[in-house]
């Protein structure tokens, strides 16, 4: 499991590498339905009114019932999609691997296309009245609402990710996968960047509070979560870990970060660990909550849902072609050394404005202790900051190329 839960009224829509969308009740722990694509999905669903939208592998962007589960239409394209759709009020937002940013009407017909000069890799966002995307080509792109490029942000030879809005400064924040965290006026003048020690997913938004902005970095044996100061970029704290930290997110005065360790770590707001809950896989997704429970996502197909004291209240396993950790880390990181190589000898395109199939099965619930517990007051007590973990020295990969974990 991939992919962040997405939530719309008490329940949960996650996605799954069988190819499946699972509607689950988050009061009940039961499945209302479930809906099939021809490809894995490799990212988070999202539900507008009584729709729900997601792209699939097989280059489709899907329109659900979500009172039934059943397809009210679809929409090709060129390439796969692998990142969440953007829905408005009257029109529906996505980017695919053929490297164009389509808008549909809510019942699927195309609006406008325009074409990147490379493909996208994270979340689309809606800031100011303009629709920012980041692309494989390094650049964070600023569009207008008929699909026309306003301007672009040239970020280095690396991929950009999505844009998160910053009130404090009334700008915004990117991230590359180079590691670097870029902070914009909304027309696209720099104010400050900064670096954090290895690389950053930059498939999903940032969260921010009171003006700081927490951010995971890392690689597949180290990783960091910092507290950066929004006003300048700087470092206010950092939390080590024994692998990289996925989009961190904030619940109360906690914050949660997933490692590519199997751990998912929360620490306050002062850079202290609270504690942390070790998976069965890694955690390569950011978690979830929703009314003091958290849900967080594995490789080995299992989602957790804990309490806000990090004890086990259920779990469910997801069939599907789940990969074990070493499968996992070594495919990560041929991923990383193939984006290197590709991103040494890219050569981006000119923007053109505008003007493994396996037998479906049941999911499986078991129950943790603090299931029969969840009436307790929340209780914990700050533990103190482990010092730096050694990193373990990545091996160069002798072969460049990487084989799709996912073809056939």
């Amino acid at each position: 499991m991939n992919a962040e839960p997405f939530f719309s009224n008490d329940v949960m829509y996650i996605v799954s590498a069988d190819h499946n969308v699972y509607a689950i009740d988050t009061k009940t722990a039961k499945i209302l339905w479930k809906f099939k694509t021809n490809g894995p999905i490799l990212h988070s669903p999202v539900v507008y009114e009584n729709t729900l939208y997601v792209g699939s592998y097989d280059n489709n962007l899907y329109a659900v019932d979500i009172r039934n589960g059943t397809e009210l239409w679809h929409f090709r394209t060129g390439d796969k999609i692998l990142i969440q759709p953007l829905v408005l009020a009257d029109c529906v937002i996505f980017g695919s691997f053929d490297r164009n940013i389509y808008a549909l009407t809510h019942s699927g017909e195309q609006l406008w296309k325009t074409r990147l000069g490379g493909f996208t890799i994270g979340e689309i966002t809606y800031i100011d009245g303009k629709i920012f995307v980041g692309g494989w080509d390094g650049r964070l792109y600023a569009l207008a609402n008929d699909g026309k490029i306003l301007w672009s942000y040239y970020a280095g030879n690396t991929a950009a990710g999505c844009a998160t809005y910053i009130k404090e400064t009334n700008s915004i924040i990117f991230a590359t996968w180079g590691g670097y965290l870029y902070n914009l006026t909304l027309d696209g003048r720099l104010l400050w960047k900064t670096v954090c020690e290895g690389t950053i997913q930059p498939r999903y938004h940032f969260e921010t509070h009171f003006g700081t902005i927490y951010v995971g970095s890392g690689d597949t044996h180290s990783g960091a979560l910092w507290a950066i100061d929004a006003k300048t970029g700087k470092s206010i704290w950092k939390y080590p870990t024994f692998g990289r930290i996925q989009e961190p997110r904030i619940l109360g005065d906690m914050i949660l970060g997933a490692a590519l360790d199997k751990n998912l770590y929360t620490v306050g707001k002062d850079g202290r660990l609270l504690w942390k809950f070790h998976a069965d896989g890694c955690l390569n997704a950011p978690p979830a909550h929703l009314h003091g429970l958290i849900y967080q996502p594995s490789w080995s197909g299992h989602l957790y849902c804990l309490d806000e004291n990090g004890q086990l209240v259920w779990k469910m396993f997801f069939p599907g072609r789940p990969m074990n950790d070493r499968q996992v880390l070594s495919g990560i990181q041929k991923v990383a050394n193939t984006m290197r190589a590709l991103l040494t000898f890219w050569k981006p395109e000119k923007p053109v404005p505008k003007a493994y199939e396996t037998t479906a099965a049941t999911p499986q619930l078991s129950l943790g202790p603090a299931a029969y517990k969840m009436s307790e007051p929340y209780k914990s007590e700050v533990g103190y900051k482990s010092s730096a973990p050694v990193g373990y020295e990545m091996k160069r990969e002798k072969k460049k190329d990487w084989r799709d974990p996912f073809a056939r």
